[in-house]
């Protein structure tokens, strides 16, 4: 059996849509003949299950709860749900990017929450994410004390004067970090310096088959 023919035949045996057993033809691309699919971080978005939410201040140097530091805590919840999360910081001056997982303390008395936005702008499919603080649901925490003790998963610097840079690059077949479940996460930006500074979460939430 060719290639063709087993991709073809594989559909027709496991590709089959609704309870007609309708198929749907494999598409081409014109020029090359590849055949036209999508990865599946991108399905996860046509499907309603994809999230982002994102955090920017005007100056990190100026914050003074917690001081010289902006950041992000969530907990993951406790449920078959798996979060799949790539991110990206940016600063316009030398800044130091952390991520901790878990933690003995902090995470609690944010400046407020922000929204979890669904990527699919048509799904009423809501995150399963919690607030650190009251533990709300599709919520993120912001500006809350910073963790002490846990793992620190990435600690490193970017940025330098007048550039920017990205954590993660949104890489995501590299950068993804598959988060456990019932545990809290913090995403820190720390400088003195008054620069502007930006922490942009995405992820996909599944529950694995098997």
């Amino acid at each position: 059996m060719g290639l063709m023919q087993g991709i073809i035949d594989g559909v027709w045996r496991y590709g089959k849509m609704g309870a007609s057993w309708a198929v749907r033809p494999l598409r081409l691309d014109s020029s090359t003949h590849d055949i036209i699919t999508i990865d599946h971080s991108h399905h996860e978005v046509h499907e309603g299950e994809h999230f982002f939410c994102v955090y920017s201040v005007a100056s990190v140097g100026a914050l003074t709860s917690p001081d010289d530091l902006m950041t992000l805590t969530f907990v993951t919840p406790n449920t078959d749900k798996v979060l799949h999360m790539i991110g990206t910081g940016t600063s316009s001056n030398a800044a130091v990017f952390s991520i901790i997982e878990g933690g003995s303390g902090g995470g609690s008395s944010p400046t407020g929450e922000l929204s979890v936005y669904n990527s699919n702008r048509n799904s009423n499919t809501v995150s399963t994410i919690l607030a650190s603080a009251g533990g709300n649901a599709a919520k993120i925490s912001y500006d809350a004390t910073a963790v002490t003790g846990g793992v620190t998963l990435k600690s490193f610097f970017l940025g330098t004067a007048g550039v920017l840079a990205a954590f993660s690059g949104c890489v995501r077949d590299e950068e993804e970090i598959i988060l456990k479940k019932n545990t809290q996460y913090q995403m820190s930006i720390g400088t003195t310096a008054t620069v502007p500074g930006s922490i942009l979460l995405s992820w996909y939430e599944d529950t694995p088959k098997n």
